[in-house]
């Protein structure tokens, strides 16, 4: 796994500053172009193009991308490819990007069309209960009744919507209480669904296409709003853009890279710039220098080298080095044998389960946290803290983690509320895997990922009750269990209610048919007896 650890800040000499700053612009100058000619050359070979497009096409297979720019800018090899790599990997973040709030519209999309054809079915089943009530003012027949409306002998029509219970006299006072604005209601609820339904579909047209904005989207929309004096945004713009260069590694370098060099016993960083002077001085890193310099001693000792990749930011009058190095791997301890320290991770909260080797829970305990209206970097920070929390039970117990295979999706299904919903849209769940992925190397933890189908459903049933938890804690201790490999089977006073088709199916697929069952049981109706 790639590491990258940060220097402390670099005072250099005006001279020595001025000579970076000119090789950072023409390195982002060299990636910006690079950038937009292989975007012109992905839309050279769309499909269907035009004779212009053609002609493009033929001019830029005339010549390679990398001779073009090395001719343009007269540089060497390695700022070309180091800018090439770093266009290319924009291009590639924002394809992923681009897919990933693809696959949230069509997912959005999906759900607003289920609340329609539901809302729907709900005003057409109002509507039809009012026709007959008209017909039976008219004509003294039968009025309809619909699941939520039932209308008595006596005159008096009775209405639940849940656990609320109410009674209207007389067919008048329910009609013009209820029915009629329970229609406009609904109406205008339809109204703003197919609304949001087109807005969305619109959203998901415009993700097909491929933007990208060097020095940030914000910055450069605030050109014509908050800056009066439009030099002010030019340097701050042009900062954004050019304050930082990445030469890529090489394993047929001696030291890992051809452009930098690296001591391990002065801890002295040696820098070719584009003009072909060497600049030298001491640059030492707080965290990681240890693995740094083992893996430069083996890269000079060895045949089998590795790449190390150096970065170089501006930061006022200093700079900051940034060096991404690939330790060797090494041995992570825990044993399923041993037991397993298991999480379920939610919105606000993180429910542990510490179980033995033969699934029984040691140990349980609940770390909440709160990501509401918090910045990316402070939600970051929130989730590394609490997870540093997890591991260092980990430690204690000398067991391995066991964690959900998260998916944002899935968790999004999980919540109503639109404030659940807007905390959890800043819930990256992504961003907590890739946090216990790193604390898993650096503590040298085993982390095992587990399927989170039905788990809080299974958790709720089985192991709530009976052991006095809450159905997060009990969710956690059904992902430890499935990692040991211990299945859960369906409680037989629910597997009497399913088909003989449905007790044919593997177990799994058996929770996913007593679903029905399950969902509409609430955790506190499980502690009542």
């Amino acid at each position: 796994m790639t590491k990258a650890f940060k220097s402390r800040h670099v005072h250099l000499s005006e001279e020595d500053l001025d000579r970076i700053k000119n090789d950072i612009e023409l390195f982002n100058r060299i990636k910006h172009k690079a950038a937009a000619s292989l975007l012109r050359e992905e839309d050279a070979y769309v499909p269907g193009i035009d004779r212009r497009k053609k002609e493009n096409r033929n001019l830029i297979q005339s010549e390679s991308l990398h001779v073009r720019l090395k001719k343009e800018f007269g540089v060497s090899d390695y700022f070309v490819n180091s800018a090439v790599n770093e266009a290319k990997a924009s291009i590639q973040s924002v394809k992923e990007l681009q897919k990933q709030n693809e696959d949230n519209l069509k997912f959005q999309i999906r759900d607003i069309k289920k609340k329609i054809a539901s809302t729907g079915k709900r005003l057409n089943g109002l509507k039809t209960h009012k026709q007959s009530i008209i017909r039976y003012s008219q004509s003294k027949g039968k009025v309809k009744n619909t699941t939520w409306e039932q209308v008595k002998e006596d005159g008096t029509v009775t209405v639940q919507f849940g656990k609320k219970i109410t009674i209207y006299s007389c067919l008048y006072d329910y009609e013009v209480k209820y029915l009629d604005p329970k229609i406009k209601q609904l109406k205008s609820k339809l109204r703003f669904l197919k609304n949001r339904l087109c807005r969305l579909e619109h959203r998901l047209a415009k993700t097909k296409e491929i933007h990208i904005c060097f020095g940030t989207k914000k910055l450069f929309r605030a050109q014509e709003t908050i800056y009066t004096d439009h030099s002010i945004w030019k340097r701050k713009w042009n900062l954004s853009r050019n304050h930082r260069m990445q030469i890529s590694g090489r394993k047929d370098a001696k030291s890992g890279n051809f452009l930098f060099g690296y001591d391990p016993g002065s801890h002295e960083l040696s820098y070719r710039s584009a003009d072909g002077e060497v600049i030298r001085f001491k640059c030492e890193f707080p965290y990681g220098q240890e693995q740094i310099d083992r893996v430069i001693k083996d890269n000079l000792s060895r045949n089998n080298r590795t790449a190390v990749c150096f970065a170089i930011e501006l930061t006022g009058g200093s700079v900051l080095i940034t060096c991404m190095v690939t330790p060797p791997a090494e041995q992570k301890y825990g044993f399923l044998k041993d037991g397993a320290v298991a999480i379920d991770t939610n919105v606000d909260r993180i429910a542990l389960s510490v179980l033995d080797g033969n699934g029984n829970q040691l140990e349980r305990k609940v770390i909440p946290f709160n990501i509401a209206g918090k910045t990316s970097e402070q939600a970051e920070h929130i989730l590394s803290h609490t997870l540093e929390q997890v591991y260092q039970i980990c430690r204690q117990t000398g067991k391995l983690l066991v964690m959900e295979d998260l998916d944002i999706k899935q968790k999004l299904s999980k919540y109503g509320s639109s404030k659940r919903n807007r905390i959890l849209s800043g819930f990256a769940s992504s961003k907590i895997t890739q946090l216990a992925e790193g604390k898993s190397d650096k503590y040298q933890i085993e982390l095992m990922k587990v399927s989170p189908s039905y788990t809080s459903q299974i958790g709720k049933i089985k192991f709530m009750k009976s052991h006095g938890q809450s159905v997060h804690e009990a969710a956690s201790m059904v992902i430890g269990r499935r990692a040991l490999g211990i299945t859960e089977h369906v409680p037989s006073w629910i597997y009497r209610t399913l088909s003989s088709k449905e007790k044919a199916l593997p177990v799994e697929k058996q929770w996913s048919a007593a679903y029905k069952i399950t969902k509409d049981i609430t955790p506190s109706e499980m502690y009542i007896s």
